[in-house]
């Protein structure tokens, strides 16, 4: 299979760039910025009130996109305004000046009511509330650039129209962070209300309630776990605590507390190349995942060296692209335009998310997270493995990789509906690899899951929300169900797992309560324009395309042959994998339309991804009482006791 490289997704970074030196740290990240901001400001237009960013609409409608068009994009501009420049740069690509003034025309504009480019009036559970906090934000930080140049008449009808957040309904989920922000900035200017500090106190009590341990949170009404403990709970935490922590010291405390635990188990997500684990929901949001760090090193929170942070931070956003020389604006997509992996609040503008990570800028450039040199992260010091217990995730790093092993996975019903339960549900989620959206009526796609479909159906049913039994950095185990009560259909599953090296150990005790199939898949590897290589064997499957070698063996109850799924495009298939117009999946069956299982099986795979072809190698596997004993040529013995 190949396809036209002409068309084909680039491939991600696979090598850490040489860092910057100390004395150059800051303005490398401000010409980030720049790079980054460049193409939106070529997008101005005189006497608009938002910048011209056009394709996806949102389920928002268009008014919604057109002020997240200005919200998202001006929180980058802020950043980049606010910049230290006392180095003296030369040759910057954009009029400071022309920017900051376009800025403020554009909220005279937007906030009055009588102009046609008003951006319209909140409304309960309406996206306007996220947008009014992000300009919130934006004005705090470039308060000079932007905020205190404007006529009063239009500070007093900003703060009337912002102010439009004061009671609306919002989402119980990280959402309150936004009436937060907005009645924290006008009290700040001293165009408070009476009661807001009630509210405040209320709301910060809600999402206190969403804490769970060790630093994380779960998101609420969503009941997830996963990358917006840091896009949220506490990049906005820390950022409430800087600048208005000093309402509320007591408070202040205990959210430094909670980051401080928080730090060192998150960055354990990131690999070597900066790629965070890909799971949950809004990953268009790319290096916002970094967004938390430059913050923890500015409020001393967190255990790690400010050199580590700074790494983490800049191998993040040199992960997502080099914007030197970047020419368009951020598409939907993680590595490249993909706008299968959009939510449906995702619209043109939604990348921009992404400019929360410039918060580095807001630091003194004497800082030590600027200054000390970069030392090496978690992924690139050692192969390990460590529990992280509120969502009950074992992160693995191997071979510079991180990988997620979910225990736990969790996700509401109307999560679920909108989003897409495989988002959190995968056995395994890991950098480097990559994953597929479901296919047209699929339901939930087969890589790295157990799931079950009904007899003469075509949708599967994967993991939504599971229990962890037993949880080490060796093993787990963890209890769930696959079906959904529209359906009627239902199968219980004890899953055990175990890892070594790139591989995992899946064991898998399921009842089947009507007549069904089921089915295994490995990981899903990207294939861009090189031959796609096969090895099948009876019981055995390995796919192989430029560097990334998956594999998937059958151990028990499977039926022996292994399927290959490979997508090309090139035939009229519709891109499913993450970085890849291609890929290529193996999977391990049981049961069929013809004959389907019923009552209770056990069935049981190992799969693996390694960059390292001998270690794809299949194992020699014998059985010993309730367990196995397996030896590989590349990586010795391997005991599953049961």
């Amino acid at each position: 299979m190949k396809t036209d490289a002409s068309t084909d997704a680039p491939a991600p970074s696979t090598q850490a760039s040489e860092a910057p030196r100390a004395a150059e740290a800051y303005a490398w990240f401000r010409r980030r910025a720049e790079v980054l901001l460049k193409p939106i400001v070529e997008s101005m237009t005189p006497g608009r009130s938002a910048f011209a960013l056009e394709g996806r609409e949102s389920s928002h409608g268009v008014i919604a996109d057109r002020l997240e068009a200005f919200a998202r994009p001006m929180l980058l501009a802020a950043l980049w305004i606010q910049a230290d420049r006392s180095d003296s740069p030369d040759g910057e690509s954009i009029d400071r000046a022309v920017l900051s003034a376009w800025v403020r025309d554009a909220i005279r504009l937007g906030t009055d009511p009588e102009s046609p480019e008003y951006w319209g009036n909140l409304t309960n559970y309406h996206q306007h509330a996220v947008e009014m906090a992000i300009i919130a934000m934006a004005l705090e930080e470039a308060r000079e650039e932007l905020w205190e140049p404007l006529a009063p008449e239009v500070r007093e009808r900003f703060a009337a129209w912002i102010g439009q957040i004061r009671g609306h309904a919002g989402h119980t989920n990280n959402h309150w962070f936004f009436d937060v922000l907005v009645l924290e900035f006008l009290s700040a200017r001293g165009m408070g209300e009476p009661g807001d500090e009630a509210i405040i106190a209320s709301l910060m009590d809600e999402l206190e309630t969403m804490y769970r341990r060790d630093g994380w949170f779960i998101d609420g009404c969503n009941e997830t776990y996963d990358h917006y403990n840091a896009f949220s709970f506490h990049t906005y935490g820390l950022h409430w605590a800087r600048r208005y922590g000093h309402r509320d010291p007591e408070r202040r405390d205990r959210w430094l507390s909670m980051s401080d635990e928080f730090i060192a188990s998150y960055a354990s997500l990131f690999a070597a190349t900066g790629e965070h684990v890909p799971l949950g929901r809004s990953l268009t949001y790319r290096f916002n995942a970094a967004s938390v760090f430059p913050l923890a090193a500015l409020m001393g929170v967190g255990g790690l060296p400010a050199g580590e942070l700074r790494r983490l931070t800049r191998l993040s956003l040199e992960f997502f692209g080099d914007f030197d020389g970047g020419d368009t604006p951020q598409p939907i997509g993680w590595t490249d335009r993909f706008e299968s992996i959009a939510e449906p609040y995702s619209c043109e503008a939604s990348p921009y998310w992404s400019s929360k990570v410039f918060f580095c800028l807001t630091l003194p450039r004497d800082h030590e997270f600027f200054t000390e040199p970069e030392s090496s992260i978690a992924s690139e010091r050692s192969e390990s493995a460590r529990v992280v217990r509120a969502p009950a995730w074992i992160v693995r790093h191997i071979g510079g990789e991180a990988e997620i092993i979910a225990s736990g996975a969790r996700c509401s019903p109307s999560s679920a509906d909108r989003f897409g339960p495989w988002k959190w549900g995968r056995l395994s989620t890991r950098t480097g690899s990559g994953w597929l959206v479901p296919a047209e009526g699929e339901g939930y796609p087969a890589d790295a899951s157990l799931t079950a479909r009904p007899v003469n159906t075509q949708r599967w049913f994967g993991r939504q929300t599971s229990v962890p039994v037993e949880i080490t950095d060796r093993s787990t185990t963890c209890v769930y169900g696959l079906g959904d009560a529209r359906s009627g259909f239902h199968v219980n599953v004890r899953t055990s797992m175990w890892w070594n090296a790139g591989w995992v150990f899946a064991l898998h005790r399921v009842r089947c309560w009507q007549p069904s199939v089921l089915r295994h898949g490995g990981f899903a590897i990207p294939v861009r324009g090189d031959a796609l290589k096969l090895d099948q064997r009876p019981g055995f499957a390995r796919t192989s395309c430029d560097t990334l070698h998956a594999s998937i063996q059958v151990i028990t109850g499977f039926d022996g042959d292994i399927s290959i799924d490979p997508c090309s495009t090139e035939s009229g298939a519709k891109r499913r994998h993450l970085t890849s117009n291609d890929h290529a999946l193996a999977i391990a069956h049981l049961g069929s339309d013809q004959r389907p299982i019923r009552g209770e099986h056990e069935c049981a795979v190992i799969f693996g991804c390694t960059k390292d072809p001998r270690e794809a190698q299949p194992w020699s596997v014998e059985r010993t009482g309730r367990g196995w004993a397996l030896s590989h040529d590349a990586l010795g013995e391997w005991r599953i006791d049961i």
